[in-house]
């Protein structure tokens, strides 16, 4: 009789873990974790030249190409845009990016990483408050705001999975957008060319071609 109660209660204890242990997988995977990465390199700019096209809902996007772009960033920060927009089905999804020195101190500084309406905001830390005796002057650019394109549906249900605390690399080209409807320009979006400006028309509109997830 004791051997079986011991028994009942060992295979109780193992789903009662199993339980908890889906119940934080599914945590992380949904919400993301914060986390800390030290040696992620700088983005990389490229000669390129090119146009894609898209047409969503009768709205058609011309994108011209203005750079190849390859980020390897630590994912501080996501939002999804599911309104149902034609502009919102091309770029379904914000993808905030930190490397270098940002990226490193993440776990040990508290940046308050959000996402407003297409905007990546953070909160600035005094140096005192940066380890190793690092300035904020000299890091305050290794963050991004990224609007990414998907170039295809395999890349759409990659993006689809970025979540808070992944080590990601996406390549592809920094575009110009025009948005035509019944043959009338309805909209424009250009990306940033640089990753040493801020505030409006500092994100990077992106076309990924490429994703991988770094473990």
């Amino acid at each position: 009789m004791k051997e079986s109660m011991s028994f009942r209660r060992f295979m109780i204890y193992i789903l009662l873990l199993t339980t908890l242990c889906g119940v934080l997988l599914f945590f992380v995977q949904s919400k993301g974790y914060r986390r800390g990465i030290a040696g992620i390199p700088t983005p990389r700019f490229s000669d390129a030249a090119g146009t894609f096209e898209e047409t969503i809902d009768g709205t058609r996007f011309v994108m011209r190409s203005v750079s190849g772009y390859e980020i390897e960033g630590l994912v501080v920060h996501t939002r999804n845009y599911n309104d149902g927009s034609a502009s919102n089905q091309l770029s379904p999804k914000d993808l905030g990016l930190a490397w270098g020195k940002i990226a490193e101190y993440n776990d040990r500084v508290d940046f308050h990483w959000s996402h407003g309406d297409r905007y990546l905001y953070f909160w600035q830390p005094q140096d005192n408050q940066i380890p190793n005796g690092d300035r904020w002057y000299d890091m305050q650019y290794q963050c991004s705001n990224n609007h990414v394109i998907p170039a295809n549906d395999r890349v759409r249900k990659q993006i689809g999975l970025i979540t808070t605390g992944d080590h990601v690399r996406l390549k592809g080209y920094l575009v110009y957008i025009k948005g035509y409807k019944d043959g009338k320009l309805v909209m424009t979006w250009d990306s940033s060319t640089t990753l040493y400006d801020s505030g409006n028309h500092s994100c990077e509109v992106f076309y990924v071609t490429d994703v991988e997830f770094i473990l």
